[in-house]
């Protein structure tokens, strides 16, 4: 097998990109159909690409219990100081307590192992929210807003590509993750 180069994964990593970009928008270009575009699978579909970015921040070398909600933390922070404060501001130290709300478990695991989200919520297309999730603790609701945690998510990529690209990423990691799946070409 020939070593590849890092280009190499940065051309692979940037088609994963336009590829779940793309998938998604070409399911909000429903929105305005009779068809309608899917509030839920649009949540649950940014959920798990949350998760998928975030395990080239921790590296695979690292899998321990709980490496999925790492995985999602660890990027859903990088959506912006919004997230960051959501994510901060449920969990301890240790990562794994669960105060008045847990983002991890109540929404993304949620969607995917419930077919809901966890606590009273609302899925949404478009909202007023400076935050793709919001969280409203005197009614125990949460709101998610697919417009705005998309427009996040999409910068938040693509600050990480251009960190790789950059150095200013830690390669070993996303290298660590990137050589254990096929290269798309």
């Amino acid at each position: 097998m020939v070593p590849l180069h890092i280009n190499d994964y940065i051309v692979s990593v940037n088609k994963i990109r336009d590829f779940m970009i793309g998938d998604l928008e070409k399911t909000l270009s429903l929105v305005n159909t009779p068809a309608r575009a899917p509030n839920f699978l649009l949540a649950l579909a940014l959920c798990c690409y949350t998760e998928y970015w975030g395990q080239f921040l921790i590296g695979k070398k690292n899998r321990f219990h709980g490496y999925s909600r790492k995985c999602f933390n660890e990027f859903f922070k990088r959506l912006g100081p919004k997230y960051d404060y959501l994510i901060s501001y449920n969990h301890n130290n240790y990562d794994y307590i669960k105060c008045d709300h847990n983002i991890y478990s109540d929404i993304r695991c949620g969607l995917a192992h419930s077919y809901m989200i966890d606590e009273n919520a609302k899925i949404v297309i478009e909202g007023d929210g400076d935050c793709g999730i919001e969280y409203d603790s005197t009614t125990r609701t949460y709101t998610f807003i697919i417009n705005k945690y998309f427009e996040d998510f999409k910068i938040a990529v693509n600050n990480f590509i251009y960190g790789l690209e950059s150095g200013n990423e830690d390669l070993s990691k996303f290298r660590d993750v990137i050589e254990s799946k096929p290269m798309l070409i």
